[in-house]
């Protein structure tokens, strides 16, 4: 399994969403092509933090946390520090939270719909989009949250626990794998109940190429991807 850093669309900043016009992909191997990026504001404000849901600099973030697409490309789902998950209209540079309550102080997952459903700041790490049950999936502490966007308010509620620290989720087909510090685990989501399979590395830091277990990861792996198939990509801290 390769590290690689695949091309992205859509850059997460603290109190911004900012759109790259232009992209570059990683070459083969391991070398890059540099290239002039046309950067160009989503939503949000460059200088004033928040929760407040508006168009353009109407918005207001409080620093962006995750990031994952909708199947629709001008739809985005944004994390957030204050444990809200934020839905970002791309065409019209608009800001709509979907679940989430800025001012919970709790310690604890509470789940509900709209703002009934509470996480605790910096809970989220990681989401993830299923375009087959219209949910978004998101990594908050060792647990995966199941956001089901077919009711209106949202409605948030528990899909697995004791995962792992996950920084990156992606689908391939049915099944949803997951980063954790030091290896890869995937769920068929397809299945009840969710049964949890370890795909690549032992949880030992380490920076061995091979296969299953024998592969060892060192440090946080900050995104996941997929082209859909059976490849995926990594970006780690350490390699």
């Amino acid at each position: 399994m390769k590290h690689h850093i695949r091309k992205t669309k859509l850059l997460a900043e603290f109190l911004c969403l900012f759109q790259l016009v232009h992209n570059v992909c990683g070459q083969n191997p391991w070398t890059a092509t540099a290239a002039v990026h046309q950067i160009s504001r989503a939503a949000g404000s460059y200088t004033t933090s928040g929760t407040v849901d508006g168009t353009l600099d109407a918005a207001r973030f409080n620093v962006n946390w995750a990031l994952c697409r909708h199947s629709n490309p001008d739809i985005m789902f944004v994390g957030t520090w204050s444990g809200m998950l934020r839905m970002v209209n791309i065409a019209t540079n608009s800001v709509t939270s979907v679940v989430g309550d800025p001012s919970y102080a709790g310690s604890s997952f509470v789940a509900g719909c709209g703002t009934a459903a509470k996480f605790q700041s910096v809970g989220i790490s990681a989401c993830v989009y299923d375009g087959i049950t219209d949910t978004v999936y998101l990594s908050y502490g060792s647990d995966i949250i199941r956001v089901s966007l077919e009711t209106s308010p949202a409605c948030a509620s528990v899909a697995v626990t004791n995962v792992g620290s996950t920084n990156g989720m992606t689908f391939v087909g049915r099944r949803l794998y997951i980063a954790t510090s030091a290896s890869i685990r995937s769920i068929d989501v397809s299945t009840t109940p969710w049964t949890i399979v370890n795909e690549a590395g032992s949880g030992v830091s380490g920076q061995v190429d091979g296969c299953g277990t024998a592969a060892t990861f060192n440090g946080n792996m900050g995104a996941l991807d997929s082209d859909g198939t059976n490849i995926l990509w990594l970006s780690l801290i350490h390699i």
